[in-house]
């Protein structure tokens, strides 16, 4: 059974525009603000009434399950795998700088790393070229791939806003360990038990949870052999190096996986879903992330 967070009036940040979404999909007309002020609480009441629940105004696993209905299947996700890899193909044919930093990028995978961080870094650059072409989140190889399944898991109606930089990590992190991104099962395994939103603040608040968090100055520390494959997480909102806290709320961020070092401790080779809305090699100060979490994922 998946837990998710608990929300009540006073309590602000993602989380509560989700909620706020969720609820206006089921016809309650509110402003997505992040805010659990007095309108969401009368639209939460009302939600659990319909739906038989205790009516306290308390967003709980209850409430949480009958918003998302969809989120505790297990089935594997309803994707043409062969149709999506081929418009993928087809995206990459009409880009000359794809097949080129593919190579070049397969070259950096470092000697050292498993058998898994080289198939998690391979499996992400066959994605490169992946973009928007038709909008935000809206692609010919993107939306097949990870939007609709993203989607469909949450029971999310909306296109717009997913972070799908998050979606591509995860997917090759579990693909790296012998798991199909696609099957739901995974998804709970590898993305908090069940209760991940995608972002960079939930990235990691995972890693914190599970207690796999790597702050920057201990990155800094490791061979290329450890980063590879690694997720790294970055704070865009201010470059702020603090995680955040309770009462801060979250902050947009992005999240790369790991490749290998440029420059021993300070420069990364990293490669990054949605960056400049395409999947592609991404050339980093350290200084430029809050930390990470290492393959494989700490059980």
């Amino acid at each position: 059974m998946a837990t998710y967070p608990f929300l009540k009036i006073g309590d602000e940040g993602d989380d509560v525009r989700l909620l706020q979404r969720k609820l206006n999909d089921e016809s309650f007309q509110l402003t997505v603000d992040g805010d659990f002020g007095g309108k969401t609480d009368t639209a939460v009441r009302a939600f659990q009434e319909r739906e038989d629940l205790v009516v306290d105004g308390l967003v709980g696993d209850g409430t949480w399950g009958a918003l998302l209905e969809q989120a505790d299947s297990d089935a594997v996700f309803t994707v043409d795998h062969q149709s999506w890899r081929a418009a993928l193909t087809q995206e990459q044919n009409a880009q000359s700088w794809v097949a080129p930093e593919q190579e070049r990028i397969i070259r950096l995978i470092p000697e050292g790393a498993s058998v898994g961080q080289k198939v998690a870094v391979t499996w992400f650059v066959g994605l490169f070229g992946m973009s928007e072409p038709a909008g935000n989140n809206l692609g010919p190889s993107l939306t097949p791939a990870f939007i609709e399944p993203y989607k469909a898991y949450w029971g999310i109606k909306n296109t717009g806003g997913l972070p799908w930089c998050a979606m591509a990590a995860w997917a090759a992190f579990m693909e790296g360990q012998g798991h199909d991104y696609r099957d739901k099962a995974n998804w709970k395994q590898f993305c908090v038990l069940g209760n991940w939103w995608g972002s960079a603040y939930d990235t990691w608040r995972i890693a914190v949870k599970q207690r796999v968090w790597v702050p920057r100055e201990e990155l800094a520390k490791l061979s290329s052999s450890q980063i590879c494959a690694a997720i790294l997480v970055k704070n865009t909102r201010d470059g702020s190096d603090a995680a955040p806290s309770s009462s801060s709320g979250r902050w947009p961020g992005h999240v790369d996986l790991g490749v290998s070092w440029i420059s021993e401790g300070s420069r990364l080779q990293a490669v990054g879903g949605n960056l400049g809305n395409t999947a592609k090699p991404s050339n980093q100060k350290l200084s430029a992330y809050i930390g990470g979490l290492l393959f494989p994922l700490a059980s």
